[in-house]
């Protein structure tokens, strides 16, 4: 790479500014949240009944019933928290510590690969600082307890790994690879890396790392599906594979995603991008740029086309907006490199487009501006949670709680089955005929123990899915968890507020 005149130190410290105001809000937010007892975001309590089941010694894939439901993903997550649950005694404390603890580590990655792309300092810090801001597009998603933010770092490090030039390529190739199967063992979606980074390597002529990188991963995906097929009489493929491939996704959709999601987000760093990507192939140095911008494309697609495939169905969700963030995040620190290879002369045009640079990096900080006060736990909130509890512990058992089965746990009840982990069968099966087959196999193993007034209480949430069963009609009285009206509220995601108690009279 040539040397380039750098920028002034006044102009280093404005893109860095709002860059360390993203991370420290980032960090005030993660920070405040790690003890909090209670579910952040609501379908976090499917999370706590995955790993304790895990630490019950219990299989999660199986046939579905009342007891337990898995959710859509691989189990690599579960397994990582429950040690850590097991030491902690607490659930909820250890999914929160392995999702900020891998947010961080992602942080540091994507630092990293920058500088292994050599761009100085203040740039990588400067994308760090875009994929802290983007916690609020992908609905501050960053410290809750679900397999994004591990499966992130996993697949960053894979990225790192694939980057870095050392002497012993093959070894580094092998664990690239293994960071790519640990990171598809968390999320299928990383399988979508897997021909872009072998393309980087092979459009470099690095034969021998791209052979270990590609024969590693490989291997070691079909192993793991493999084996836990094998283990779970294919209950796995059905959770993990059949149900998210059963989404309906259309033209109409993909556009959705893009008019709706993504652009309103980040449309500042997009046209921060379009500008590195234009002064890059007009400047002086495009005969260096061009190769960088072929491996820059390669190591951002496959994060973006993984948002896209995830939004972009009937029941995706804004958690589909990480990968994308990330993938931005380091193409808009590239973009500013670009823009700083102007020359100095003429003096005018320097100061015209390293000022453009700077006023989009600023807006996209204020496209992604919010108030970190309102994402943090109150002691309203952490006593409304345990006035519900007291309320739960002493109604008339069986309980059922559709979407906060965890509660049940604290109070010492047998948990169940998660709203969430049946509605996706539900929705698949509108799509899927192998799917109906299941649902229609297994529906009354799932209802029966909450219909015809089986449960003596239900402790129901708003919005509520469940009213239809539990109501006078059927012999319920429903009241209000809490006397002042203050109810556990989730503090991000899709609204949800425990509201009511409904016992059997």
């Amino acid at each position: 790479m040539k040397n380039f005149s750098s920028p002034g130190v006044l102009f280093r410290i404005c893109l860095i500014a709002p860059a360390v105001v993203a991370v420290f809000s980032f960090l005030t937010v993660a920070l405040s949240r790690v003890a909090f007892p209670f579910a952040l975001e609501w379908l976090e309590a499917g999370t706590y009944t995955h790993v304790a089941r895990v630490l019950e010694g219990k299989p999660i894939y199986a046939a579905p019933s009342y007891e337990f439901i898995a959710m859509i993903y691989p189990p690599l997550y579960y397994y990582v928290a429950a040690p850590l649950a097991g030491l902690t005694g607490n659930i909820m404390l250890s999914i929160h510590l392995v999702s900020m603890g891998s947010a961080l580590a992602a942080f540091l990655l994507l630092y990293g690969i920058c500088r292994v792309r050599r761009l100085p300092r203040s740039l990588s810090f400067l994308a760090v600082g875009f994929a802290a801001a983007s916690y609020k597009a992908t609905g501050f998603w960053f410290d809750i307890g679900r397999v994004d933010m591990l499966f992130m770092a996993l697949l960053l490090a894979a990225v790192l790994l694939v980057t870095l030039r050392p002497r012993r390529e093959g070894v580094t190739g092998v664990a690239a690879g293994v960071a790519l199967a640990l990171a598809f063992a968390t999320k299928q979606q990383a399988v979508v890396a897997l021909p872009f980074l072998v393309f980087v390597l092979l459009l470099e002529r690095r034969w021998k790392k791209a052979l270990a990188f590609a024969g590693s991963a490989a291997l070691l995906m079909a192993l793991f599906v493999w084996g836990l097929a094998a283990a779970s009489e294919n209950w796995f493929l059905f959770y993990v594979f059949t149900l998210p491939g059963s989404a309906p996704a259309s033209a109409a959709w993909f556009a959705d995603t893009w008019r709706i999601l993504l652009w309103p987000a980040f449309w500042p760093l997009v046209a921060l991008i379009l500008l590195g990507v234009t002064l890059a192939l007009l400047g002086n140095h495009r005969r260096d740029n061009l190769p960088r911008l072929v491996s820059l494309a390669l190591l951002v697609l496959p994060l973006l086309l993984m948002s896209y495939l995830s939004l972009a169905k009937q029941w995706g969700y804004v958690n589909g907006f990480l990968p994308a963030a990330f993938g931005l995040a380091l193409a808009g620190a590239e973009a500013v490199f670009y823009a700083m290879q102007i020359p100095l002369t003429p003096r005018w045009v320097r100061a015209v487009v390293l000022g453009l640079a700077l006023a989009l990096v600023w807006l996209q900080f204020g496209v992604s501006r919010y108030d970190p006060r309102t994402q943090i736990p109150s002691a309203a909130n952490v006593t409304a949670g345990y006035q519900a509890l007291d309320t739960i512990n002493h109604a008339p058992a069986p309980i059922f709680a559709p979407t906060d089965s965890y509660l049940l746990d604290m109070i010492g009840q047998p948990m169940h089955f998660q709203a969430s982990a049946l509605s996706d069968i539900t929705l698949a099966a509108r799509y899927n005929p192998k799917v109906e087959d299941v649902l229609n196999r297994y529906q009354a193993g799932i209802s029966g123990p909450y219909l015809r007034g089986n449960a003596a209480a239900a402790v129901l949430a708003e919005p509520n899915w469940y009213r239809e069963v539990f109501n006078e009609e059927n012999g319920y009285t429903c009241e209000s968890l809490t006397d002042d009206g203050e109810m556990l509220v989730t503090m991000t995601g899709a609204k949800h507020a425990l509201g009511e108690l409904c016992v059997l009279h």
